[in-house]
């Protein structure tokens, strides 16, 4: 699996997996999409995780003649959560600029929320506006604007229209 540097999308979802995470899977280093909840992981959350930075994704935008816009595309959802995850969040996932949805719930971590989870420009772009990144773009999920949120705190989530 290591050998997949242009694996975008990696979904493990209910699977029964357990022990550590592959540490192969860090040389995937174009993945935007790391789906690995609801199944028995342990450990820590690893720090290799905070280098899927968008070294090698690129979308490019053409504007009119001649013009175009760079996105790097790095990690923009990772979800971890329903697993046995503990220790602390790992300050490298401070990295991973382009991250618009993080679901780290229903482990057994500890220690403090990251500061830099605050800065993450990625998470707080408006639901209608037409985005490359396709979380943001509605026509990706064939549906309207995803106006709804789930918070999950100790173990009780809650949902708001």
């Amino acid at each position: 699996m290591g050998s997949l540097m242009w694996l975008g999308s990696l979904y493990l979802v209910n699977n029964h997996l357990s022990g550590d995470v592959p540490v192969a899977l860090k040389n995937c280093l174009s993945l935007m999409v790391v789906d690995h909840s609801e199944n028995e992981f342990t450990g820590n959350i690893p720090a290799w995780m905070g280098n899927f930075n968008g070294k090698f994704g690129k979308m490019y935008e053409f504007i009119g003649h001649d013009q175009e816009i760079i996105y790097e595309l790095g990690l923009m959802v990772l979800v971890l959560h329903s697993n046995k995850f503990n220790g602390s969040i790992p300050l490298e996932l401070c990295h991973l600029d382009s991250l618009q949805i993080l679901d780290l719930g229903n482990n057994n971590l500890s220690g403090i929320i990251l500061r830099c989870f605050g800065k993450f420009s990625s998470m707080i772009k408006p639901s209608n506006t037409t985005s490359p990144f396709p979380i943001h773009n509605e026509n990706h999920f064939g549906i309207g604007s995803m106006d709804s949120a789930t918070l999950a705190m100790k173990g009780v989530e809650y949902e708001s229209p």
